[in-house]
């Protein structure tokens, strides 16, 4: 009997013993996949971010000598080309403020950068839009106007108010960002 009790309690322990090693094999795997998705989606986030700050880079260099705030309180004043952001450069400009805003890594970047960043997108809002936002800069078309030297023009205003919408979307996005420096809140 004795030895009866013995092998069913070697049996139990054994038991034990390979239960405890199949839940931390199972958590050992659990941990190694949650790792790396951790590694994925932190790489992602790093990615985003050098991507996002070499793209306000490559902005800031091509206005570098210019003075952005200048020209402010002249409301019909030509917006100089160079502030004008290339269409392809706001899309993915962004395309990662989004990515940034949802990780909530925008705030990451220097307030002063934010500041700078934020006035040359409302220059290029203001290239459709005047200051008092009541009536658009370009005229609208009827559509009677089907004349072919039009199409040109068209196709220029429309890139421009995409551009407008590309750059106040941005815009919000950077500013409606958790935990967002007030320099860049208080911008406009």
């Amino acid at each position: 009997m004795k030895s009866v009790v013995l092998v069913i309690q070697q049996r139990e322990n054994e038991w034990r013993e390979r239960q405890r090693k199949r839940q931390e094999k199972h958590k050992r795997r659990q941990n190694d996949s949650e790792s790396d998705c951790w590694n994925n989606e932190v790489m992602a986030e790093k990615e985003s971010y050098a991507k996002f700050t070499s793209i306000i880079d490559q902005i800031f260099d091509n206005v570098e000598d210019m003075d952005i705030v200048g020209g402010a309180e002249d409301e019909e004043a030509e917006i100089p080309q160079e502030l004008l952001i290339d269409k392809h450069q706001l899309e993915e400009l962004r395309r990662e403020a989004q990515k940034l805003k949802s990780w909530k890594r925008i705030n990451k970047v220097h307030p002063d950068r934010l500041v700078k960043l934020l006035t040359i997108l409302e220059k290029n809002i203001r290239d459709v839009i005047a200051i008092e936002g009541s009536q658009p800069l370009i005229p609208f078309f009827d559509d009677a106007d089907d004349d072919e030297s039009d199409e040109a023009y068209r196709e220029l205003v429309d890139d421009r108010i995409l551009r407008a919408a590309d750059a106040s979307c941005t815009a919000m996005m950077i500013m409606t960002s958790t935990k967002m420096p007030k320099q860049a809140c208080s911008f406009i």
